[in-house]
């Protein structure tokens, strides 16, 4: 028996004083820690009972007054965990079943010996510490249930049967609500249902602690957590049941997402950084390749103050302009007397600027001329490097790199470009021709006409002075029709093709449209021109603009007439605004004609693509038009659905004061 109390108070309850002053010596001298309290009568022990504390009842049943077993009932309810043994010379069946129902430890009929009631007294004593240790254990658990910061659930068949107030507040109960009788899996996420059951039905078999399962609730407010679980089997009420506790873990899963994303983050960065560490580098080790043998060039110069500023490196690459390092920096090579006359006026202003305003960056392009003759085109980068602290002298560093190859090559893709202009304009003379034809034939017919009118009258005599002064007048008057006509595309043929020039865009669309009026009649083609008279003027080339608004035109009058085409009436429609916001007016030209698909749409931009048959087209038109508008500081979009139409806006900066 393990922590027996020093002393155990007994009340022995007997109404015959003999026996009674005999079982009370008897059980004092069996211990030295029994410490007997006696009563002759039921009314005296409860007096007794109301006064003193009590471990052992010892009580006779059948007293005058207050009986045994109201006395057991006094006892318990003054005393709990009260312990009672009934010796009695008059039991039966009932009085037994009677006594052990209110937790008497034994049952005796008289006589009894003294060693009997002791082992007795000693089992009662033993349940008694075993009571108050069970008593003990649930006043700390059911402290640490309603203190615990984690919810504590105890259900059975998954009804709840007791909640801690952390689980109350875990699963979202408001003021007045209780968990108990509700079914815990009605606050389980569907996705996590099976595997509660799962972990409920190991539990029972298992009869363990199960290792934390993560989960996720759903509280009775709708909200979702995240929940850490841990079940294990429990004794509830003296039947089996399940205790499961739970912990929120929704801020820590926030955390910990947080810190992965800003660990991953660290990583890329790291990553990120440990790369560029690794190109740069790799960019060092190749600069020092360059430095050595590589095309660019490097010079190095030092101003001290009050001196001259003085070469004191050169890279050994030098040599590819034909002279040494110490040709360089003795002075013996000067390369500011061998800069090209042309350039050395613009490249003296630039540096002088750049030295005067203290920059740190000079970009440059300009030629040379080395030993020999030869001329060289270069790309010089004049670069200041910050000086050191308390340091009276500067220091730069020229890179120079040899274009001239690129150069070249620029000049001839610009000489091939300014070919494939010129070829364009002449495709647009050709595509001119049927409307120049047309044009021209209703003022040769009319003329054709008065003159035959003329000769006749003569023959007959019948000429008269006023009839001659009208028809000729005529006649002249389709004579100066037909030679404006041949004015605007010599115009066009011969006109400049790189000057700026303040242009009416409004009058140079009317002008340029009497090459597509006679034929778009004759074809049954709309014509809906909208140009407002106030239009601001922009800056661009007369011929350029015709040369892109022939091609945009032609495009829209061979869409309509495309054989896919079904869209009637067949309309040309052409707007000209001026947006004010983008300081610009925008030449707008739309058909609804058989429009382009997506592939075509893409690519008409690209030079020699074309969604021509073969032999119909160059593919160059777009191509063109978008590098004269560029060239130009404008913009060109093209929108189209096929079957539907096209639409081209181009939008062109006005003239600025």
């Amino acid at each position: 028996m393990n922590h027996l109390p020093d002393r155990i108070n007994i009340l022995l309850v007997e109404d015959e004083v003999n026996l009674c002053n005999l079982l009370k010596e008897g059980l004092e001298q069996s211990s030295s820690r029994y410490h007997i309290l006696h009563a002759l009568s039921g009314e005296e022990a409860a007096e007794i009972i109301d006064r003193n504390p009590v471990d052992v009842l010892i009580t006779d049943i059948r007293m005058p007054g207050l009986d045994g077993i109201e006395l057991i009932k006094l006892g318990i309810k003054k005393y709990p965990d009260l312990q009672s043994i009934v010796i009695t010379g008059h039991g039966d069946l009932a009085t037994a079943i009677d006594a052990l129902r209110f937790g008497t430890t034994n049952y005796f009929q008289k006589p009894i010996s003294i060693k009997i009631l002791h082992l007795a007294i000693e089992k009662s004593i033993e349940k008694l510490i075993l009571t108050r240790q069970i008593a003990a254990s649930e006043r700390k658990y059911r402290s640490l249930f309603d203190l615990s910061p984690d919810g504590i659930i105890i259900y059975r068949n998954y009804h709840i049967m007791l909640a801690n107030p952390a689980a109350v507040q875990l699963l979202g109960c408001g003021p007045g609500e209780d968990l108990l009788g509700k079914n815990i899996l009605d606050f389980v996420h569907p996705v996590f249902k099976e595997e509660l059951k799962r972990i409920d039905r190991a539990t029972s078999l298992e009869q363990n602690r199960l290792a934390p399962v993560v989960e996720k609730f759903i509280r009775l407010d709708a909200l979702e957590i995240d929940v850490e679980i841990r079940s294990m089997p429990f004794l509830w009420q003296e039947q089996p049941a399940t205790q499961l506790i739970i912990r929120d873990i929704t801020e820590r899963r926030r955390k910990d997402t947080e810190l992965q994303q800003y660990r991953d983050n660290l990583e890329e960065i790291v990553g990120d950084k440990t790369r560029d560490l690794e190109k740069a580098m790799a960019i060092i080790e190749e600069e020092r390749e360059l430095y050595r043998e590589g095309p660019l060039a490097i010079i190095r110069w030092v101003k001290k103050e009050k001196q001259p500023t003085r070469i004191n490196y050169v890279s050994p690459n030098i040599t590819m302009f034909g002279f040494t390092p110490d040709e360089l920096i003795s002075g013996k090579v000067n390369l500011w007397r061998m800069i090209h006359p042309d350039d050395y006026k613009r490249v003296k202003s630039e540096t002088k600027a750049f030295f005067k305003n203290s920059e740190n960056y000079l970009d440059q392009e300009f030629r040379i001329v080395v030993p020999g003759g030869n001329v060289r085109w270069l790309h010089y980068i004049l670069k200041r490097h910050k000086e050191k602290k308390d340091s009276a002298n500067r220091v730069y560093h020229s890179f120079i790199l040899d274009i001239t190859h690129n150069k070249t090559a620029q000049y001839e893709v610009e000489k091939q470009r300014a070919q494939l202009v010129k070829s364009q304009r002449l495709v647009s003379l050709g595509k001119m021709a049927t409307g120049i034809g047309h044009e021209l034939t209703q003022p040769l017919a009319i003329i054709r006409a008065q003159t035959e009118i003329m000769q006749l009258a003569f023959k007959k005599g019948k000429l008269l002075d006023r009839d001659f002064l009208n028809d000729s007048g005529i006649i002249i008057e389709e004579i100066d029709r037909a030679v404006d006509i041949i004015d605007r595309l010599r115009d066009f043929a011969s006109g400049s093709m790189t000057s700026r020039e303040e242009v009416d865009l409004r009058n140079l669309v009317d002008k340029t449209l009497i090459f597509f009026r006679e034929q778009f009649k004759n074809r049954k083609i709309g014509l809906i021109v909208n140009a407002p008279e106030n239009l601001p003027s922009v800056f661009f080339n007369a011929t350029r603009f015709q040369q892109i608004f022939l091609n945009i035109v032609s495009n829209a009058r061979d869409a309509l007439e495309h054989p896919d085409c079904t869209n009637t009436p067949k309309t040309v429609t052409i707007n000209l605004t001026h947006k004010e916001k983008a300081k610009a007016v925008c030449l707008e030209v739309s058909d609804n004609g058989v429009g382009m698909t997506e592939e075509e749409l893409e690519h008409c931009f690209d030079p020699f693509f074309s969604g021509k048959e073969v032999g119909e087209g160059t593919g160059l038109g777009l191509s063109i038009v978008h590098g004269i508008v560029n060239e130009f500081d404008g913009s060109v979009d093209v929108e189209s659905n096929f079957g539907v139409g096209t639409a081209i806006r181009i939008m062109i900066p006005v003239k600025t004061t």
